[in-house]
């Protein structure tokens, strides 16, 4: 493959100025980050790396070349755009409940992890799934390119929704994982609710109970994104009839099974419950309920969402942390009382609040050591603490809050759930 010539890039972060120049560093650096996490796959499409660690996550890697959307009017851009693409539906055809990918071969160092070559962990994740969907369709909505949609893309497409019908009921399942550490599925849960089941969080930490609230979420948003695709671009009945049946459940799922009351006695969706009764109530930073606005699965003023922030962002919230630097929401991944920039970037971006885009604003450029680069998370009252120095997708995320908040862009695309909720 050609290397992707990235010279718009350049271009953007050199002619990006502002008067605060700490603000002015970190927007470039963050606009080009993407950058040094290109590889190509040896099957010639394009590998992102989350960062640090040498592996691509699907996730991960659709939200750090999302923002690219933005920019998909220069053609090197979208090629790049289009080469993700395909290699995230190569890489759920290798195998669909793996969420993180290397190229070659991986030296094992312990019993349990995975022996196919190119997989790097085979930890399920519904938003494993849910974000390369998403990716596809936003890219087709903002270019209008409909190249993507070959026959290798909808194999994938077929393989991601029968996964995900198929661990509706997890007992009819074949997948497992166990660690010295970690033992996904310790906790029954209920084959009635129409939700789907995930081993893992999206902090690739194992699930209390295996229906992730957030993850349900994003799966009505990925499924809803699945029917137009399968309607539109591939004229595909069959499959727009699975998409939507198993959407209309799943959202069904999370009205019935996934609110929860407050303190005061006000509605608001638990972190993750397992149907038979049993919930826990936090949120993480790395796409938690904090993002349902964000994934169209609600609007902003929603009743249920909005006590659900409320609770989110305070001491309620076992993961809200507060220091001499700021407040923001942490994870039970990294050390109590250190924030995330990602939860950050999301905060904003879930907000139609300007003070609170600034302070957020400020925030994040309190964050920046000095390299310019956002962590994955830092010590509320020391920033030169923190975990992951090269993490890339807070500063897709970070790109994305400013353009559209201070900026004015128009919000990428993200289907909705309004005609769910009329139908209800």
């Amino acid at each position: 493959m050609t290397p992707f010539n990235m010279s718009r890039f350049m271009r953007e972060s050199e002619a990006f100025t502002h008067d605060d120049l700490k603000l002015q560093a970190l927007m470039r650096a963050a606009l080009v980050d993407v950058v040094s996490q290109i590889d190509v796959a040896h099957d010639d499409t394009a590998y992102i790396k989350t960062g640090d660690i040498p592996a691509s996550w699907l996730r991960d890697a659709s939200v750090q070349v999302r923002y690219l959307l933005f920019f998909a009017d220069d053609p090197e851009i979208a090629r790049l755009l289009r080469s993700v693409i395909l290699y995230q539906a190569r890489r759920i055809l290798l195998d669909p409940y793996a969420n993180a990918f290397v190229e070659g071969p991986r030296v094992r160092e312990y019993p349990w992890e995975p022996e196919q070559q190119g997989v790097w962990e085979r930890k399920f994740e519904i938003d494993s799934l849910a974000h390369p969907i998403l990716l596809a369709w936003s890219y087709w909505k903002v270019t209008g390119d409909t190249s993507i949609f070959t026959s290798e893309t909808k194999n994938a497409l077929e393989l991601a929704i029968s996964t995900l019908m198929l661990e509706q009921d997890h007992g009819d399942s074949q997948y497992k994982f166990e660690s010295d550490t970690e033992r996904a599925g310790s906790n029954p849960v209920s084959k009635e609710t129409g939700m789907i089941w995930s081993g893992f969080r999206p902090s690739d930490d194992v699930c209390i109970y295996n229906f992730p609230i957030a993850q349900q979420m994003q799966a009505v948003a990925a499924l809803g994104a699945l029917g137009d695709i399968a309607l539109h671009a591939y004229r595909d009945n069959s499959l727009l009839d699975k998409a939507q049946k198993l959407r209309q459940e799943v959202y069904a799922g999370i009205e019935t099974h996934g609110i929860i009351h407050d303190r005061s006695g006000e509605r608001m969706y638990a972190y993750e419950v397992d149907g038979l009764g049993n919930a826990v109530s936090f949120d993480d930073a790395n796409f938690g309920l904090l993002s349902a606005p964000y994934f169209g699965f609600v609007a902003v003023d929603n009743l249920v969402y909005q006590a659900t922030r409320r609770f989110i962002l305070s001491k309620q919230n076992p993961h809200y942390f507060t220091g001499s630097v700021g407040s923001g929401i942490g994870s039970p991944h990294t050390p109590d009382g250190w924030i995330w920039p990602l939860g950050l970037a999301m905060e904003g971006l879930t907000t139609d609040d300007p003070l609170e885009h600034q302070r957020i604003l400020d925030l994040l450029v309190a964050s920046d050591r000095g390299n310019h680069a956002l962590p994955e998370s830092f010590d509320a009252n020391d920033v030169r603490d923190y975990t992951r120095e090269e993490f890339g997708m807070p500063h897709a995320l970070f790109v994305e809050f400013y353009l559209t908040k201070f900026l004015g862009r128009p919000a990428l695309p993200m289907p909705n759930t309004e005609d769910l909720r009329v139908s209800r």
